[in-house]
């Protein structure tokens, strides 16, 4: 999880917080954050549609050691993927090997 890859790299983050909270639910995270008491560690994916309101700034994290993932695109291998799955499953992969060939992180 990120937090445990914070906590292995930076572990003084956790130790000088005044309040700490791990939540499971991506919702209540940005709840906290919308406090104004909080920030969360997540994707931008995670927060887009606030992100889109105004509603909540994404800070990018320029770690590399902390953040090497990798990325995967999946699908329920129990049903057969129809034409739009096997579409949105190629362009998200060319997408991702565009950003990677430009030099962006891919996740």
């Amino acid at each position: 999880s990120i937090r445990r890859l914070m906590e292995a790299h930076h572990g003084w983050i956790f130790n000088a917080a005044v309040q700490s909270v791990q939540v499971n639910s991506i919702q209540l995270m940005k709840l906290l954050v919308l406090s104004g008491q909080f920030i969360a560690a997540t994707s931008e994916v995670d927060a887009a549609a606030e992100l889109h309101q105004g509603m909540l700034r994404f800070v990018p994290i320029n770690d590399k050691d902390m953040f090497q993932q990798s990325f995967s695109v999946i699908s329920n291998a129990l049903i057969p993927a129809s034409a739009t799955t096997q579409k949105i499953i190629a362009i998200a992969v060319e997408i991702l090997e565009h950003q990677v060939v430009a030099g962006k992180p891919a996740g």
